[in-house]
C-alpha cells in the first residue's frame, strides 16, 4: 500500500484498527519500511504525485524556488481598475443585469465592502446572482441586497 499511496503512519495505524492486534504492528513496520525504500529508489512520489504529472497539470512542489510568497499580489491579479466586483450594499438590478451580460466568461464575483476601500467580504458565484436577479425581477423591486 505504501508503493502507491506513500502513506507510512496511516498504513500502519490502519493495520492496527483492522486487526486490533499489537503482534501485527511490527510486521507491517518492518513491510511499510522495506516498501518505502524500494518505492523512493523506483519513484519519486505516489500515485497522486504521478497522475498530476502524467496530465500536465501544474503541481505545487516543496521547491523553494516554486513558492509565491515572496510574490507581490499586484503581480498575479489585475489592477483594481479592472476588477469586476460586487457592492456588498446591495445593487441595483439593471447594474447586475449589465455586469451579467458584459462579462459573460466570469464564474462568480467578489463582494467588497465598497468599491472606493474594496475590502473584500466575501465571494458569490454567478448563477447565484443569476437566481437573485431573476427573483427580484418576477418581485419587480429595483435593487438587490
Amino acid at each position: 500500500m505504501y508503493g502507491v499511496t506513500k502513506v507510512t503512519v496511516a498504513v500502519v495505524v490502519i493495520m492496527y484498527e483492522l486487526t486490533g492486534a499489537l503482534n501485527f504492528i511490527v510486521p507491517t513496520m518492518i513491510v511499510v519500511m522495506v516498501t518505502r525504500v524500494i518505492g523512493d529508489t523506483i519513484v519519486e512520489g505516489g500515485i497522486s504525485a504521478q497522475l498530476i504529472l502524467l496530465n500536465g497539470l501544474p503541481f505545487m512542489g516543496e521547491d523553494e524556488d516554486e513558492c509565491l510568497l515572496d510574490t507581490l499580489v499586484a503581480a498575479v491579479m489585475r489592477p483594481v481598475e479592472e476588477l469586476v466586483v460586487l457592492p456588498a450594499s446591495g445593487a441595483a438590478i439593471s447594474q447586475l443585469r449589465r455586469l451579467l451580460d458584459n462579462y459573460l466568461g466570469l464564474r462568480g464575483f467578489p463582494v467588497v465592502d465598497s468599491e472606493s476601500e474594496m475590502g473584500l467580504v466575501g465571494y458569490t458565484h454567478r448563477d447565484v446572482v443569476v437566481s437573485a436577479v431573476a427573483l427580484q425581477e418576477t418581485n419587480s423591486e429595483d435593487t438587490v441586497a
